[in-house]
C-alpha cells in the first residue's frame, strides 16, 4: 500500500546513530492463521483501536461484518 515517510529536514544535516529493524514476513491474501491471530491480540490488547474502513469494504459488501467487528 502507499506509504508516507516523513523525516525532519535537520536529520539530513548532521549525522545519527539508529536502528533499523529487520524486515518482516507479511502473508498474502486474506492472512495465515498465525497473522489473523496476531492481529486479534493486538486489537483485543489496543486501548483505543480504530477502525479505518473505506469504499473497499463497501464495495466488497462488508459493511455489517465491519460493524460486527466493531
Amino acid at each position: 500500500r502507499p506509504t508516507q515517510l516523513n523525516i525532519p529536514r535537520d536529520y539530513f544535516y548532521g549525522e545519527i546513530e539508529c536502528v533499523i529493524p529487520n524486515p518482516a514476513r507479511v502473508d498474502r491474501g486474506p492472512g495465515g492463521s498465525k497473522s489473523l491471530d496476531e492481529a486479534g491480540e493486538l486489537l483485543a490488547s489496543a486501548r483505543f483501536p480504530v477502525i479505518v474502513s473505506v469504499c473497499g469494504g463497501v464495495m466488497a459488501d462488508g459493511v455489517e461484518e465491519c460493524k460486527a467487528l466493531a
